[in-house]
């Protein structure tokens, strides 16, 4: 129909990643500050899920890298900034979430420095946002 429809407007940000599935749009991702996921279908078996697994892994960042077409299986991807990736594979019939890997498994996350967001307006009047990691 050579037609569009706004979904979402980011505000002061670009978007940083979409959550496709079955040529449907379910979500987008902005960090500004840290990374959310703004839920677009939420009626979509794998939106619910994201949704309700926030809560199972606070202070990471969770998204839905690849799934089944009938959507029964999908994979997530765990990380903050102080875990280096870990993926899951979720089984949405028999609503488990079983551990497949880690991307380095010998990082130990208390041992990392936590990653800040900071922003400053530069001399030309621009917001410069961006993250420091202190020692």
């Amino acid at each position: 129909t050579k037609s569009s429809e706004l979904v979402f407007n980011a505000g002061n940000v670009d978007l940083t990643d979409v959550v496709i599935s079955n040529d449907k749009l379910l979500a987008v991702r902005t960090d500004d500050g840290l990374p959310k996921l703004k839920f677009i279908d939420t009626k979509n078996v794998i939106s619910r899920w994201l949704f309700s697994l926030q809560d199972h892994f606070p202070g990471e960042f969770i998204s839905a890298e690849s799934a089944t077409r009938d959507e029964r299986y999908f994979v997530i991807r765990v990380y903050s900034d102080v875990k280096p990736t870990e993926f899951y594979l979720v089984d949405t019939v028999k609503g488990k979430v079983d551990f497949l890997l880690s991307s380095k498994p010998w990082i130990k996350p208390s041992e990392m420095s936590p990653m800040q967001p900071i922003s400053f307006e530069a001399r030309d009047g621009l917001k410069v946002s961006g993250y420091i990691t202190l020692p």
